[in-house]
């Protein structure tokens, strides 16, 4: 389930027809009995809930494959949810976990398309992350990590970790006093402003993208809460990203040109971003490429949102057997899931309105002179000193 789960979202490497399917996996397993869960948190904590908690509800708030959540109150009247893993599935998902490598290592010695798809390497990745969501002391690193770096009380609202009844296998944090994306009717039971929202969410992802690199990459509607004050408030952290300065350069490059319907410097980026072969059909891909903005920037019935655009982009770079860098190929489907949710929760949500001010207020930050005198010298325009910038109208 976790692995189906975790391809599904790698639509740079299978086809759509094969991410629909794995995308019905669901973590709808039976709940462990009480008696269970108060054995593991005996054996990680030192005592049992009641000793532990102030109060612990013994009827979970959601079960999973790895791990289930129940409310709770700690001494100091705080209100937490703990996250408590399942007896055993450490073990069962080690044994797993050791077959796929094996195989993905036999694939790749004695199947060429393994080998031109990289398997081994790419399914490392893969059994990387599914082991590290077996870590809760993983995830609750992250948490504090997102919770110091929006600390200045602004639009966002992490939990905090109690550090002193968290181990690898509990998870004891803040429950967040606010209403779930997935709860549209309540949200405007309460006066929600929806686009708001939104609009706080969609800044925070450029924030986490491009000052933080490290982002949120499992944004569905249930991770996304709306509190009280006006924030918006993240949750479940099992699933971070990080990625490079070099490939958020590329990616705000990207955005950018995709924004201002720049066909040439989108394709440019794309071939650099991919490592294509220098024999590249540069021209057919700029035709793509260029359909592709015509087909995000319209506002007929063939329009596309950006997941639309990313989906046919990872279409080609499957076609030209090309090859995306984990990191920014995580990215953009996370940016990707996160309009869908964006227009779902806020059906006017326009994804170049919103993003435009972020891109104009980032792009100085992440391009300096550097950055410049190399799109210069793309352009066929050397650029070293201020003096020559009269000569360079490109830049």
């Amino acid at each position: 389930i976790k692995a189906g789960q975790l391809l599904a979202t790698r639509r740079d490497l299978i086809a759509p027809s094969l991410v629909a399917e794995l995308e019905k996996l669901q973590d709808d397993v039976p709940a462990v009995p009480y008696e269970d869960v108060a054995a593991r948190i005996e054996e990680e904590l030192g005592a049992p809930p009641d000793e532990v908690f102030s109060s612990f509800e013994r009827e979970p708030l959601a079960a999973a494959s790895i791990g289930q959540v129940h409310r709770a109150t700690l001494a100091d009247g705080r209100r937490a949810v703990i996250k408590v893993q399942r007896p055993g599935v450490t073990e069962r998902m080690a044994v797993d976990l050791d077959i796929m490598e094996r195989q993905a290592r036999s694939a790749g010695k004695h199947l060429a398309i393994a080998r031109d798809l990289d398997v081994p390497a790419v399914a490392s990745r893969f059994l990387e992350a599914l082991r590290s969501e077996l870590d809760y002391m993983r995830e609750a690193r992250s948490m504090q990590m997102f919770r110091d770096h929006f600390a200045d009380g602004g639009e966002v609202a992490i939990p905090w970790v109690d550090w002193e009844r968290t181990t690898a296998r509990v998870l004891t944090m803040e429950e967040l006093d606010g209403i779930p994306g997935t709860r549209p009717e309540e949200l405007d039971a309460t006066g929600v402003d929806r686009a708001a929202l939104v609009q706080a969410g969609v800044n925070a992802y450029f924030v986490q993208i491009f000052e933080l690199g490290s982002f949120h990459s499992d944004p569905h509607q249930g991770n996304l809460f709306a509190m009280a004050d006006g924030r918006v408030g993240f949750v479940d952290f099992g699933r971070v990203s990080t990625i490079s300065d070099r490939d958020r350069d590329r990616a705000m490059e990207l955005v950018s040109a995709l924004m201002d319907s720049d066909e040439v410097r989108a394709t440019e980026v794309l071939i650099e971003t991919t490592r294509a072969d220098p024999f590249i059909d540069r021209a057919a891909l700029q035709m793509e490429v260029g359909d592709l903005i015509d087909a995000f920037t319209s506002k007929g019935a063939n329009s596309i949102g950006l997941d639309g655009v990313f989906e046919r982009m990872f279409g080609m770079i499957r076609g030209y057997g090309l090859h995306m860098p984990d990191s920014l190929a995580m990215l953009f489907i996370t940016m990707g899931t996160l309009e869908g949710v964006a227009s779902t929760l806020d059906p006017g949500f326009d994804f170049v309105k919103s993003a435009r001010p972020m891109v104009e207020r980032l792009l100085p930050q992440r391009w300096g002179r550097q950055r410049l005198e190399r799109a210069a010298r793309r352009s066929g325009c050397l650029l070293y000193t201020s003096d020559a910038a009269d000569e360079c109208p490109a830049v």
